[in-house]
């Protein structure tokens, strides 16, 4: 075998393996089926019940995510390398994502995934999951939450949600 071909065949295997490493780490096979069992998500909010729907929620005592956050990732897509969010940050972006002012109402548009945020506990289990679309305007949450309206961000939430989340 040439010096060529065991390069060739060395780049292959290591780009075989960073792929299969990849793919067995990325959180993208996380969604909402998976959180099916945590917390069943309500129906979608409406303009006219929205208070209402609100009150309830806090009546049940429900938060995104449900339990107790100990750390965070944010994924920019298969390719890229995961960063852990600074723990200082996290309360205050649980905090964001349950505030209601957070959100505006109207249509959302074209979802262009951007990056994913998977929020976890103690014990590394998953708690919850907030898609951000490539401009950082909207966000999918699981479990979802009336409050988020239909997931569109105020563009102050959306800046404070992008500095955060920064590496």
């Amino acid at each position: 075998m040439t010096a060529k071909n065991k390069y060739l065949l060395t780049a292959g295997l290591v780009i075989i393996g960073l792929i299969t490493y990849r793919f067995l780490t990325f959180p993208g096979k996380l969604d909402a089926q998976s959180f099916k069992e945590i917390y069943k998500p309500g129906e979608a909010a409406e303009l006219d019940l929205y208070v209402t729907q609100c009150e309830d929620e806090n009546k049940r005592n429900l938060k995104f995510p449900p339990g107790e956050v100990d750390n965070a990732i944010v994924n920019s897509g298969f390719f890229s390398f995961d960063h852990p969010i600074q723990k200082k940050n996290i309360p205050r972006i649980v905090a964001l994502l349950n505030d209601t002012s957070t959100y505006i109402w109207g249509e959302v548009g074209t979802f262009l995934p951007g990056k994913k945020i998977v929020f976890y506990d103690k014990e590394n289990k998953p708690l919850g999951i907030t898609d951000i679309d490539i401009n950082n305007f909207c966000t999918y949450s699981y479990p979802y939450l009336r409050r988020m309206k239909w997931g569109s961000l105020t563009e102050k939430a959306s800046e404070e949600l992008k500095n955060l989340i920064a590496e």
